[in-house]
């Protein structure tokens, strides 16, 4: 599978595990398969997007698997943001 994992950073410092996957240049889809969610991927979608062009995103949500938690439930309405 031709993926990349990595963290990412938010502008207010907390920290969000993503994977991408597929054409590294391809047109960017933001996966989020449901709560809780993981960043891994089935790799029949992967080959499945290699083969259209497509790259995939995907990430962990606030508190889940690498990424940071929110400082409290009452921040998760209006804080997450992507970068």
């Amino acid at each position: 599978m031709n993926a990349s994992d990595r963290t990412i950073s938010t502008e207010d410092g907390r920290k969000i595990r993503i994977l991408e996957a597929g054409r590294p240049d391809g047109a960017p889809v933001l996966v989020h398969r449901g709560t809780p969610n993981s960043r891994l991927l089935y790799d029949p979608w992967v080959e499945d997007a290699q083969s259209r062009g497509i790259r995939l995103i995907s990430y962990e949500r606030p508190g889940y698997g690498g990424s940071a938690s929110f400082a409290s439930a009452a921040d998760h309405d209006h804080r997450y943001r992507f970068p």
